[in-house]
């Protein structure tokens, strides 16, 4: 089976562009994470990759971009897309500015503002909850005349505060790690505002939402009715494979694929999830 990957991070750790990783209390990441050794790994066809921007906060994207891009040009046969990072807060005029720096590089297809922001989950990377700023409403609109993708990495009462301004702007708007499902106890009022989230988000025909991450939110034996949930309320064409790694399963790169794979779905709703509709997303329907 053909394989895209919409969710995956690299990184050289000689380059002083992640020092990040090594602050982190997490051994398993302070090491190089590249795009061949992953080739090698894999037990599946991967078709192609979407990197999504990592590099420490003082460094510029295009830093990144421009270290990524030498590499995968020595790996022809992998396809690659890039999500750059953006401040989505930012005045009308230096987003605009930013987006037209971002638009020349050619492997980028969109970019990512991590707006995750909780009083109540350890899962909180944004100082503040910025989703009602004012700015974001008019820059959604600029990336879709920009023909950019906004990778929204939001809890569910902020994408809440954003679904009207991603809907009238008509932007390509993929959401990061089921909308991410955090909760206490199933079936109290978190778990219901990120099932009633899901459900609006599956209403818009410019959201597409990524089936990744669940482990940054859900422990293993819970997987399964998180999916469930999603596969009944989400249509097949509107999901699409991302392995968030190596921050999830960076003891297996494959753990997460073979988990999906062995779903109860069918191949056509498999082939869809993983490869069609990420395929028209980030590569344009290319063969």
């Amino acid at each position: 089976m053909r394989v895209i990957d919409t969710h995956i991070h690299f990184w050289d750790l000689a380059n002083n562009i992640n020092t990040w990783v090594s602050r982190v209390n997490e051994p398993s990441l302070i090491k190089n994470y590249l795009p061949d050794m992953i080739i090698k790994q894999f037990k599946a066809q991967l078709h192609g990759v979407v990197h999504i921007e990592a590099h420490d906060s003082a460094i510029s994207t295009i830093s990144e971009i421009n270290w990524l891009s030498q590499i995968m040009k020595t790996i022809p046969n992998l396809k690659y897309s890039h999500i750059a990072f953006a401040d989505i807060t930012l005045p009308k005029s230096e987003f605009a500015k930013t987006i037209d720096n971002l638009k020349v590089c050619q492997n980028v297809s969109g970019i990512r503002h991590i707006l995750s922001h909780s009083t109540k989950f350890n899962y909180s990377p944004c100082d503040a909850d910025l989703s009602q700023n004012a700015n974001i409403a008019t820059n959604l609109s600029y990336l879709a005349s920009a023909k950019l993708i906004f990778d929204c990495q939001m809890h569910p009462y902020q994408i809440d505060n954003i679904l009207d301004s991603i809907k009238e702007s008509r932007v390509i708007c993929v959401v990061d790690h089921l909308a991410l499902p955090a909760w206490k106890n199933e079936g109290d009022e978190d778990y219901k505002k990120w099932q009633n989230t899901v459900m609006e988000l599956a209403k818009l025909d410019n959201v597409y939402i990524k089936v990744s991450g669940i482990d940054m939110f859900r422990q293993e034996h819970e997987f399964k009715n998180v999916l469930d949930f999603c596969f009944k309320n989400i249509p097949s064409t509107n999901l699409i494979y991302g392995s968030n790694y190596p921050v999830s399963f960076n003891h297996d790169y494959n753990y997460w694929y073979e988990y999906l794979n062995n779903f109860n779905l069918s191949d056509a709703t498999k082939e869809q999830i993983f490869f069609k509709t990420a395929n028209s997303i980030f590569f344009n329907n290319t063969p």
